[in-house]
């Protein structure tokens, strides 16, 4: 009991220092001539409730870049664009307000860049005139949807929800002893979530990593007969190969972007870089070269 104690005691003061050293940080950021720039990230918890992230970076005089979360503000009952604005205007007023700020990214949704009613309309009716932009790691994870309403997409969620989804946790379990039994590759396959896109990728690497043991525990449970004959399919099996080598490309694209103390210029590279990532993969394929599809070359 008393090992306890003394544990809680430690982690509530180191907490306790560590948010006091952040906030010292912060404070003396923006009372020095450091030019801030500031994120916003809008996303709903598990309890429906909307949650703003407010992101700063510093640069001082020398050129060192800092980046930290100023706050967690929840929006408890609306989302709108003066929602957004006064959450924001009322954390950074703490440490000297938005004239200071020299930038804006937001994740491009109407309350955030609508010019009238939504953030970058009020920010410049208050008279605060700083550059806005689209979040560039926003933008790829859009660009990376359009591959996500296939046909085989859906077959692989509905299989995965089959498996796991809703009220299966029974089933689920044994299809984990299943895998633990045949020693497969994974040990499990991850939910498909839309909204985090690396969860998507691998949720894709694991399917077809494990399809022939999928397959084998439809059988052996009798179910999904509807998907069953999917894993045969030659023309299926080559679609769902692209599509997991594709999204590990995006994916190892997204965490290239998510690096800390970034320019815009390294970004902007890592997108070009990426462009011509795929002429030269376009280029190959044309003459059935599947070098940079490693689940394609697995097909042959």
């Amino acid at each position: 009991m008393v090992i306890i104690t003394s544990i809680n005691k430690y982690f509530c003061t180191s907490t306790h220092w560590k948010i006091s050293s952040i906030g010292a940080f912060l404070h003396n950021s923006f009372a020095g001539r450091s030019l801030e720039t500031i994120a916003l990230d809008e996303s709903t918890d598990i309890a429906d409730i909307s949650q703003l992230l407010i992101f700063v970076r510093t640069i001082n005089e020398i050129f060192e870049i800092h980046e930290e979360l100023m706050e967690l503000k929840s929006l408890e009952t609306c989302t709108k664009g003066i929602d957004i604005f006064n959450a924001l205007d009322n954390v950074v007023s703490k440490y000297g307000g938005l004239e200071k700020c020299s930038g804006i990214a937001t994740d491009g949704a109407k309350a955030m860049v609508g010019h009238r009613s939504g953030l970058v309309g009020l920010c410049k009716e208050k008279g605060i005139h700083c550059l806005f932009f689209h979040c560039i790691i926003h933008q790829e994870a859009l660009s990376g949807k359009i591959i996500g309403p296939s046909e085989t997409m859906k077959t692989v969620v509905n299989t995965v929800n089959l498996i796991r989804g809703g009220k299966k946790a029974q089933r689920h379990r044994a299809f984990i002893a299943f895998l633990d039994n045949l020693e497969a590759v994974y040990g499990d396959i991850s939910l498909y979530c839309e909204v985090r896109w690396l969860r998507a990728g691998n949720c894709l690497q694991q399917m077809f990593g494990l399809r022939n043991e999928i397959l084998a525990f439809l059988r052996n449970e009798n179910i999904g007969h509807e998907y069953q004959e999917n894993p045969k399919e030659i023309l299926f099996l080559n679609n769902f190969a692209f599509l997991t080598d594709l999204t590990s490309h995006l994916n190892a694209l997204n965490l290239k972007l998510q690096g800390k103390k970034q320019n815009i210029s390294q970004l902007y590279g890592h997108i070009e870089g990426f462009r011509k990532q795929l002429d030269v993969m376009q280029i190959a394929l044309k003459s059935n070269n599947t070098a940079h599809f490693p689940s394609c070359q697995k097909l042959k």
